[in-house]
């Protein structure tokens, strides 16, 4: 390889410093990037604390791996979703807590593997559930040997 070569792939693969990032507090991975504390390498993240590896994200607090999520706190890997709280994995969730695996959710609590659900709690693959049901059975399916 040439001194330009190894270069350029030294370029690439070396996280580099924001070109826009506005009154943030130890972000300095971000770009295009405003009023932030304490996150790193995302792009188009405003007004978030703890944020890691998220893009186009507004107001997040403790959020990893977020794409177009807003108002939301302790996510991981959501995508389109609004005012949630310890969502993992979703979609297209609104007002949603303690949902997993779901997509198109709005307002629902406890959820897991669900979508296109409104104003429910404690189901598994849209069926009802009781909460020691819930709980029982989400244990078993997250069960890893």
């Amino acid at each position: 390889m040439s001194f330009i070569e190894d270069f350029i792939a030294l370029q690439q693969k070396t996280p580099r410093i924001a070109v826009i990032n506005t009154n943030s507090e130890n972000s300095a991975y971000t770009n295009y990037s405003t009023f932030n504390r304490d996150c790193y390498l995302g792009f188009g993240v405003h007004y978030s604390e703890d944020t890691f590896y998220s893009n186009y994200c507004t107001k997040l607090t403790s959020c990893s791996d977020c794409l177009d999520v807003e108002k939301s706190e302790l996510c991981y890997e959501l995508v389109f979703c609004e005012k949630c709280y310890n969502c993992n994995f979703s979609g297209y969730l609104m007002g949603c807590s303690d949902c997993d695996f779901c997509w198109d959710m709005t307002n629902c609590q406890d959820c897991f593997l669900c979508s296109c659900m409104q104003n429910q709690s404690y189901c598994i693959l849209n069926k009802q559930l009781s909460k020691e049901e819930f709980k029982t059975k989400r244990a078993f399916l997250l069960k890893t040997n």
